[in-house]
């Protein structure tokens, strides 16, 4: 884990976090931030995306551009891998996160142009939360 993933994270984090609807979810033993909770105003799932650091951010920094982000049914929980230490996964990290609808994990681009990786991430998100009801959906193409 490199230590400036980690505060490119918490830069991340701390650009949106002036938001309503951006939450910071940090360690709770060192405080180190290792995701974002996105939404949980309105009713509705959960959906947690994790992924490997600096793939996920660039995902993540995308996402949180989007202005309809605010409306957002439910909770999407936008969580870095390199960042979340195995051994802070515990009854602690279950209680902040809370009761989990769907999970999706970001693949390791191998081989893959960064901006196609990043790209291709987004939209499947997108997808995720259309498919749990958490966006309306329009102009996301959903697989037949």
């Amino acid at each position: 884990m490199m230590a400036t993933e980690i505060s490119n994270l918490g830069e991340l984090a701390d650009q949106y976090a002036d938001r309503g609807y951006v939450e910071v979810l940090s360690d709770v033993r060192d405080g180190r931030p290792f995701g974002l909770r996105v939404g949980g105003i309105r009713p509705g799932p959960t959906a947690v995306v994790a992924g490997y650091s600096p793939i996920a951010r660039d995902i993540y920094g995308r996402l949180l551009e989007l202005p309809s982000l605010s409306r957002l049914r439910g909770s999407l929980v936008l969580i870095t891998l390199d960042a979340l230490d195995v051994t802070s996964i515990d009854e602690k990290l279950v209680e902040q996160i809370g009761p989990v609808d769907r999970t999706l994990h970001l693949p390791f681009p191998s081989g893959e142009e960064r901006e196609t990786a990043v790209r291709q991430g987004y939209w499947t998100v997108l997808k995720l939360c259309a498919q749990l009801g958490m966006i309306s959906g329009r102009g996301v193409s959903m697989p037949s």
